[in-house]
């Protein structure tokens, strides 16, 4: 069992990561342990590897607390939506302004 875990986990892989990682957690995920991303963290920083992370003190909702509609869901994910566009380019990322005479379009019921 414990050489099946060391295949699967992404901290024993660290120095194979050749893309910017983004990782967001928090205290109170059931799921993945904080202490599990917090090695992946040591993990990344020993490769020498570019990541950013955040470490959210029991965020409501746990491992799926930035699904949620709350101001610090909505702060992850536009911290999400501005890690990718730094790394994708989209031509309009959420939250970025619009080009000059562009129209605004926006979901009903949203």
């Amino acid at each position: 069992m414990a050489e099946y875990r060391r295949r699967r986990s992404p901290v024993f892989h660290a120095e194979k990561l050749k893309t910017p990682l983004m990782v967001h957690t928090t205290t109170n995920d059931e799921d993945v342990n904080v202490m599990q991303v917090e090695a992946l963290i040591k993990a990344l920083k020993a490769a020498g590897k570019q990541f950013e992370y955040k470490i959210y003190q029991d965020a409501p909702g746990g491992h799926a607390f930035n699904r949620l509609d709350t101001a610090l869901a909505r702060e992850s994910r536009q911290e999400i939506y501005r890690f990718l566009a730094r790394y994708l380019s989209p031509p309009n990322p959420p939250g970025a302004p619009l080009p000059l005479g562009a129209a605004s379009t926006s979901a009903q019921g949203q």
